[in-house]
Protein backbone atom coordinates (compact mmCIF):
# COMPACT_ATOMS: atom_id res chain seq x y z
CA UNK A 1 0.00 0.00 0.00
CA UNK A 2 2.85 2.40 0.85
CA UNK A 3 4.34 1.83 -2.60
CA UNK A 4 0.99 2.58 -4.29
CA UNK A 5 0.55 5.72 -2.22
CA UNK A 6 4.08 6.95 -2.96
CA UNK A 7 3.58 6.38 -6.68
CA UNK A 8 0.25 8.23 -6.65
CA UNK A 9 1.72 11.25 -4.87
CA UNK A 10 4.73 11.27 -7.21
CA UNK A 11 2.39 11.21 -10.22
CA UNK A 12 0.46 14.21 -8.86
CA UNK A 13 3.67 16.15 -8.32
CA UNK A 14 4.95 15.37 -11.81
CA UNK A 15 1.65 16.41 -13.40
CA UNK A 16 1.60 19.65 -11.42
CA UNK A 17 5.18 20.45 -12.36
CA UNK A 18 4.51 19.75 -16.05
CA UNK A 19 1.45 21.95 -16.08
CA UNK A 20 3.37 24.81 -14.46
CA UNK A 21 6.33 24.54 -16.85
CA UNK A 22 4.08 24.59 -19.88
CA UNK A 23 2.25 27.73 -18.84
CA UNK A 24 4.82 29.76 -16.92
CA UNK A 25 6.16 31.52 -19.99
CA UNK A 26 2.78 32.16 -21.60
CA UNK A 27 0.62 35.22 -21.13
CA UNK A 28 -2.89 34.45 -19.95
CA UNK A 29 -5.99 36.15 -18.62
CA UNK A 30 -6.61 35.34 -14.94
CA UNK A 31 -9.65 33.13 -14.44
CA UNK A 32 -11.69 32.39 -11.32
CA UNK A 33 -10.48 29.41 -9.32
CA UNK A 34 -12.88 26.48 -9.44
CA UNK A 35 -12.79 23.04 -7.87
CA UNK A 36 -12.02 20.49 -10.57
CA UNK A 37 -14.71 17.88 -11.09
CA UNK A 38 -17.43 19.99 -9.49
CA UNK A 39 -20.54 21.74 -10.80
CA UNK A 40 -23.10 24.14 -9.36
CA UNK A 41 -26.90 24.02 -9.47
CA UNK A 42 -29.47 26.44 -8.10
CA UNK A 43 -32.57 24.99 -6.43
CA UNK A 44 -35.47 27.00 -5.07
CA UNK A 45 -37.56 26.29 -2.01
CA UNK A 46 -40.99 27.82 -2.33
CA UNK A 47 -41.75 26.98 1.29
CA UNK A 48 -38.73 28.87 2.61
CA UNK A 49 -38.79 31.41 -0.25
CA UNK A 50 -35.06 30.86 -0.72
CA UNK A 51 -32.75 29.88 -3.57
CA UNK A 52 -29.94 27.51 -2.63
CA UNK A 53 -26.56 27.13 -4.33
CA UNK A 54 -25.90 23.41 -4.60
CA UNK A 55 -22.31 22.40 -5.33
CA UNK A 56 -21.66 18.81 -6.39
CA UNK A 57 -18.20 17.20 -6.54
CA UNK A 58 -17.78 13.84 -8.21
CA UNK A 59 -14.94 11.40 -7.53
CA UNK A 60 -12.35 10.74 -10.22
CA UNK A 61 -13.68 7.19 -10.66
CA UNK A 62 -17.21 8.40 -11.48
CA UNK A 63 -16.89 8.15 -15.31
CA UNK A 64 -15.76 4.52 -14.98
CA UNK A 65 -18.54 1.96 -14.68
CA UNK A 66 -22.06 2.43 -13.41
CA UNK A 67 -21.85 1.87 -9.67
CA UNK A 68 -23.62 4.12 -7.19
CA UNK A 69 -21.71 6.24 -4.68
CA UNK A 70 -22.32 7.25 -1.07
CA UNK A 71 -23.36 10.89 -0.77
CA UNK A 72 -21.97 13.35 1.79
CA UNK A 73 -24.22 16.39 2.29
CA UNK A 74 -22.46 19.43 3.73
CA UNK A 75 -24.25 22.35 5.38
CA UNK A 76 -22.74 25.84 5.13
CA UNK A 77 -21.63 24.75 1.69
CA UNK A 78 -20.14 28.11 0.73
CA UNK A 79 -17.35 27.68 3.27
CA UNK A 80 -17.33 23.97 4.10
CA UNK A 81 -17.72 22.40 0.64
CA UNK A 82 -14.15 23.24 -0.54
CA UNK A 83 -12.69 22.04 2.76
CA UNK A 84 -14.52 18.71 2.66
CA UNK A 85 -13.80 18.08 -1.04
CA UNK A 86 -10.09 18.84 -0.69
CA UNK A 87 -9.75 16.70 2.41
CA UNK A 88 -11.74 13.80 0.99
CA UNK A 89 -9.69 13.68 -2.18
CA UNK A 90 -6.46 13.43 -0.21
CA UNK A 91 -7.95 10.77 2.07
CA UNK A 92 -9.11 8.82 -0.97
CA UNK A 93 -5.64 9.11 -2.48
CA UNK A 94 -4.23 7.63 0.70
CA UNK A 95 -6.77 4.77 0.73
CA UNK A 96 -8.36 6.17 3.90
CA UNK A 97 -11.77 6.92 2.37
CA UNK A 98 -13.89 5.36 -0.36
CA UNK A 99 -14.95 7.52 -3.29
CA UNK A 100 -18.07 9.55 -2.52
CA UNK A 101 -20.22 12.28 -4.03
CA UNK A 102 -20.05 15.53 -2.04
CA UNK A 103 -23.01 17.92 -2.06
CA UNK A 104 -22.56 21.39 -0.59
CA UNK A 105 -25.72 23.22 0.50
CA UNK A 106 -25.12 26.96 0.35
CA UNK A 107 -26.89 30.15 -0.65
CA UNK A 108 -27.20 31.81 -4.02
CA UNK A 109 -25.70 35.09 -2.82
CA UNK A 110 -22.25 36.48 -2.00
CA UNK A 111 -23.62 38.86 0.66
CA UNK A 112 -21.85 37.62 3.81
CA UNK A 113 -24.14 39.34 6.38
CA UNK A 114 -27.15 37.90 4.56
CA UNK A 115 -25.64 34.41 4.53
CA UNK A 116 -24.92 34.62 8.28
CA UNK A 117 -28.52 35.64 8.91
CA UNK A 118 -30.29 33.02 6.82
CA UNK A 119 -28.03 30.18 7.98
CA UNK A 120 -29.14 31.06 11.51
CA UNK A 121 -32.74 30.70 10.34
CA UNK A 122 -32.18 27.37 8.57
CA UNK A 123 -29.90 25.62 11.05
CA UNK A 124 -31.76 26.33 14.30
CA UNK A 125 -34.69 24.22 15.55
CA UNK A 126 -36.38 26.96 17.62
CA UNK A 127 -36.49 30.71 18.01
CA UNK A 128 -34.16 31.34 20.95
CA UNK A 129 -35.74 34.62 21.98
CA UNK A 130 -32.80 35.78 24.09
CA UNK A 131 -30.38 35.12 21.24
CA UNK A 132 -32.69 36.78 18.70
CA UNK A 133 -33.05 39.91 20.82
CA UNK A 134 -29.29 40.27 21.15
CA UNK A 135 -28.69 39.44 17.50
CA UNK A 136 -31.12 42.13 16.34
CA UNK A 137 -28.94 44.69 18.14
CA UNK A 138 -25.55 43.29 17.12
CA UNK A 139 -23.21 46.12 16.08
CA UNK A 140 -21.41 44.00 13.49
CA UNK A 141 -23.96 41.70 11.80
CA UNK A 142 -27.43 42.57 13.14
CA UNK A 143 -30.10 39.97 12.46
CA UNK A 144 -32.52 41.63 10.00
CA UNK A 145 -36.19 41.94 10.82
CA UNK A 146 -37.26 39.59 8.00
CA UNK A 147 -35.22 36.67 9.38
CA UNK A 148 -36.35 34.67 12.40
CA UNK A 149 -34.49 31.64 13.80
CA UNK A 150 -36.22 28.29 14.09
CA UNK A 151 -36.47 27.16 10.47
CA UNK A 152 -34.67 23.81 10.76
CA UNK A 153 -37.77 21.72 10.02
CA UNK A 154 -38.42 23.60 6.77
CA UNK A 155 -34.74 23.20 5.86
CA UNK A 156 -34.95 19.43 6.42
CA UNK A 157 -38.07 19.38 4.26
CA UNK A 158 -36.14 21.08 1.44
CA UNK A 159 -33.27 18.60 1.75
CA UNK A 160 -35.46 15.50 1.91
CA UNK A 161 -38.10 16.37 -0.65
CA UNK A 162 -36.31 18.56 -3.17
CA UNK A 163 -32.53 18.29 -2.91
CA UNK A 164 -32.18 14.54 -2.42
CA UNK A 165 -34.61 13.65 -5.26
CA UNK A 166 -32.66 16.02 -7.52
CA UNK A 167 -29.32 14.41 -6.62
CA UNK A 168 -30.70 10.87 -6.88
CA UNK A 169 -32.21 11.60 -10.31
CA UNK A 170 -29.20 13.32 -11.85
CA UNK A 171 -26.32 11.40 -10.28
CA UNK A 172 -25.53 7.78 -9.44
CA UNK A 173 -26.19 8.34 -5.76
CA UNK A 174 -26.67 5.58 -3.21
CA UNK A 175 -29.75 6.74 -1.33
CA UNK A 176 -29.08 4.08 1.31
CA UNK A 177 -25.74 5.62 2.25
CA UNK A 178 -26.20 9.31 3.04
CA UNK A 179 -24.07 11.36 5.44
CA UNK A 180 -24.79 14.78 6.95
CA UNK A 181 -21.95 17.11 7.96
CA UNK A 182 -22.71 20.08 10.19
CA UNK A 183 -20.45 22.40 12.14
CA UNK A 184 -21.33 24.88 14.91
CA UNK A 185 -24.98 25.80 14.23
CA UNK A 186 -24.70 23.09 11.56
CA UNK A 187 -23.81 20.66 14.35
CA UNK A 188 -26.91 21.81 16.24
CA UNK A 189 -28.87 21.12 13.06
CA UNK A 190 -27.31 17.65 12.83
CA UNK A 191 -28.52 16.82 16.35
CA UNK A 192 -31.99 18.10 15.50
CA UNK A 193 -32.14 15.86 12.42
CA UNK A 194 -30.78 12.88 14.37
CA UNK A 195 -33.51 13.06 17.01
CA UNK A 196 -36.46 14.52 15.11
CA UNK A 197 -35.98 13.40 11.48
CA UNK A 198 -34.15 10.20 12.25
CA UNK A 199 -34.75 8.49 8.92
CA UNK A 200 -33.25 11.34 6.91
CA UNK A 201 -29.56 10.33 7.13
CA UNK A 202 -27.51 7.25 7.90
CA UNK A 203 -24.32 8.89 9.19
CA UNK A 204 -23.49 12.16 10.95
CA UNK A 205 -20.42 14.32 11.47
CA UNK A 206 -21.45 16.74 14.22
CA UNK A 207 -18.64 19.23 14.73
CA UNK A 208 -18.61 21.69 17.65
CA UNK A 209 -22.41 21.62 17.97
CA UNK A 210 -24.10 24.70 19.46
CA UNK A 211 -25.82 22.65 22.15
CA UNK A 212 -26.23 25.86 24.19
CA UNK A 213 -28.99 27.02 21.82
CA UNK A 214 -32.33 27.85 23.49
CA UNK A 215 -31.42 26.60 26.96
CA UNK A 216 -29.85 23.41 25.55
CA UNK A 217 -33.04 22.29 23.82
CA UNK A 218 -31.07 19.48 22.14
CA UNK A 219 -30.99 17.58 25.43
CA UNK A 220 -34.78 17.77 25.54
CA UNK A 221 -34.96 16.30 22.04
CA UNK A 222 -32.54 13.53 23.01
CA UNK A 223 -34.58 12.61 26.10
CA UNK A 224 -37.81 12.65 24.12
CA UNK A 225 -36.34 10.35 21.48
CA UNK A 226 -35.12 7.93 24.17
CA UNK A 227 -38.59 7.77 25.74
CA UNK A 228 -40.15 6.50 22.54
CA UNK A 229 -37.39 4.46 20.90
CA UNK A 230 -35.32 1.41 21.76
CA UNK A 231 -32.70 1.84 19.04
CA UNK A 232 -30.86 4.50 17.06
CA UNK A 233 -29.26 2.63 14.18
CA UNK A 234 -26.88 5.36 13.01
CA UNK A 235 -23.17 6.13 12.84
CA UNK A 236 -22.38 9.37 14.66
CA UNK A 237 -19.14 11.26 15.26
CA UNK A 238 -19.07 14.35 17.50
CA UNK A 239 -16.18 16.65 18.31
CA UNK A 240 -15.05 20.02 19.64
CA UNK A 241 -11.78 21.89 19.80
CA UNK A 242 -10.06 21.72 23.16
CA UNK A 243 -9.87 25.52 23.35
CA UNK A 244 -13.61 26.06 22.84
CA UNK A 245 -14.68 25.84 26.46
CA UNK A 246 -15.73 29.23 27.85
CA UNK A 247 -15.38 29.05 31.61
CA UNK A 248 -18.53 30.22 33.37
CA UNK A 249 -20.33 30.71 30.06
CA UNK A 250 -23.47 28.84 29.04
CA UNK A 251 -21.83 28.08 25.69
CA UNK A 252 -19.56 25.44 27.28
CA UNK A 253 -18.92 23.79 23.93
CA UNK A 254 -16.67 20.99 25.21
CA UNK A 255 -18.76 20.16 28.27
CA UNK A 256 -22.02 20.08 26.31
CA UNK A 257 -20.61 17.88 23.55
CA UNK A 258 -19.19 15.38 26.05
CA UNK A 259 -22.46 15.40 27.97
CA UNK A 260 -24.40 14.64 24.77
CA UNK A 261 -22.00 11.81 23.91
CA UNK A 262 -22.29 10.39 27.45
CA UNK A 263 -26.09 10.47 27.32
CA UNK A 264 -26.22 8.73 23.96
CA UNK A 265 -23.67 6.17 25.05
CA UNK A 266 -25.65 5.42 28.21
CA UNK A 267 -28.74 4.47 26.17
CA UNK A 268 -26.98 1.34 24.89
CA UNK A 269 -28.78 1.48 21.56
CA UNK A 270 -27.81 -1.77 19.80
CA UNK A 271 -27.51 -0.18 16.35
CA UNK A 272 -25.70 3.03 17.31
CA UNK A 273 -22.04 3.34 16.32
CA UNK A 274 -20.75 6.35 18.22
CA UNK A 275 -17.45 8.16 18.78
CA UNK A 276 -16.32 11.57 19.96
CA UNK A 277 -13.11 13.54 20.22
CA UNK A 278 -11.78 16.74 21.77
CA UNK A 279 -8.99 18.14 19.60
CA UNK A 280 -6.33 19.56 21.89
CA UNK A 281 -5.10 23.00 20.91
CA UNK A 282 -7.88 23.65 18.38
CA UNK A 283 -10.31 26.56 18.48
CA UNK A 284 -13.85 26.78 17.14
CA UNK A 285 -12.53 27.97 13.79
CA UNK A 286 -9.38 25.88 13.48
CA UNK A 287 -11.16 22.65 14.39
CA UNK A 288 -13.28 22.47 11.21
CA UNK A 289 -11.01 20.53 8.89
CA UNK A 290 -9.85 18.29 11.73
CA UNK A 291 -13.43 17.42 12.64
CA UNK A 292 -14.35 16.65 9.03
CA UNK A 293 -11.29 14.43 8.48
CA UNK A 294 -11.53 12.48 11.71
CA UNK A 295 -15.30 12.15 11.46
CA UNK A 296 -15.42 10.89 7.88
CA UNK A 297 -12.61 8.42 8.47
CA UNK A 298 -14.54 7.02 11.43
CA UNK A 299 -17.85 6.79 9.58
CA UNK A 300 -16.41 5.10 6.49
CA UNK A 301 -13.62 3.00 8.02
CA UNK A 302 -15.40 -0.27 7.20
CA UNK A 303 -16.28 0.66 3.62
CA UNK A 304 -12.88 0.92 1.98
CA UNK A 305 -12.57 -1.22 -1.15
CA UNK A 306 -9.58 -3.54 -1.40
CA UNK A 307 -7.23 -3.65 -4.39
CA UNK A 308 -4.66 -6.23 -5.41
CA UNK A 309 -1.27 -5.21 -4.00
CA UNK A 310 -2.70 -2.65 -1.57
CA UNK A 311 -2.08 -4.73 1.53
Amino acid sequence: MKKLLSNAILLCLVMSSAAYSESESQEFTPQPVTIAGSVTHVLNSEKIDQSFKIDVALPSSYPIGDRKYPVVYVTDGGGNFPIVVGNLRMLSLGFEMPDVIVVGIGYNTSNIPRILAIRTRDLTPTNDEAYTKNARNSPMFPLPADVTPGGADDFVDFIDHKLKPFINTNYRADSDNETLIGYSLGGLFGLHVLFNHTDSFDKYVIGSPSVWWDNTVSFTYEAEYARHNKDLAKKVFMSTGGLEEASGDDNRMVTNMIKMFTRLNSRHYPGLVLDHYVFAGETHMSGMGTAFNRGLRFLFKDEMPTFPGSE
